[in-house]
């Protein structure tokens, strides 16, 4: 099976191709994949950007999906690089608006295209992993779907006001967000809820 690499999404930048942040973070997932594919420690890579409508700029059509594929294919474009990722698989889940529903989303891409089995690469944020790693465990519980292993592969790309807020803040937002979230993955009456309030 195909390894399958979820990569987060965090918002739109007015133009995504000049955000140092996004630059720093899709570049990093960029030479991770390739390393991987390289070393041959993995070979085909399906990869799922994620993220959904969150444009705050007019007019308001972006989707974190769409602008990360577009990063990634600028940065992946030179001519070393470009005929090393001929047999990667690009997908785009252009629907979520929050962390639980990209690992949900991305779980119904991979049972479409029969890859439930796959070994799973998360990439995201740093302070954010230790939810996204609880999340994922109950989303892709290696027990009930089978999946070969899941593994997070936290970046520290962030250089904006949030990433110095202080530790104890953070790991509040984070304890609050997890909760709230743990509550709606079985839950779809819930999730169709908290949809409705994001």
């Amino acid at each position: 099976m195909r390894p399958v690499f979820l990569v987060l999404g965090y918002g739109i930048p007015k133009d995504i191709l000049k955000d140092e942040n996004y630059s720093r973070y899709i570049g990093v997932v960029l030479n991770t994949i390739f390393d991987m594919v390289s070393s041959k420690k993995v070979t085909e890579p399906f990869i799922i950007f994620n993220g959904g409508p969150s444009d705050c700029h007019p007019p308001y059509r972006k989707t974190e999906a769409e602008e990360m594929a577009k990063l990634f294919k600028t940065l992946a474009s030179n001519k070393t690089l470009a005929p090393h990722i001929r047999d990667w698989k690009f997908v785009l889940q252009k629907k979520a608006l929050s962390t639980v529903e990209n690992l949900l989303f991305s779980q119904n891409i991979m049972r479409e295209k029969k890859l439930q089995k796959s070994a799973i690469y998360i990439f995201c944020e740093k302070t954010r992993a230790k939810r996204i790693k609880i999340l994922a465990k109950q989303i892709f519980n290696p027990d009930s779907v089978g999946i070969q292993s899941l593994n997070c592969i936290p970046i520290d790309f962030d250089q904006s006001e949030n990433r110095y807020l202080d530790p104890s803040f953070i790991a509040k937002k984070e304890q609050a967000e997890l909760k709230r979230e743990l509550s709606v993955i079985n839950n779809p009456k819930l999730l169709e809820s908290y949809q409705k309030a994001l």
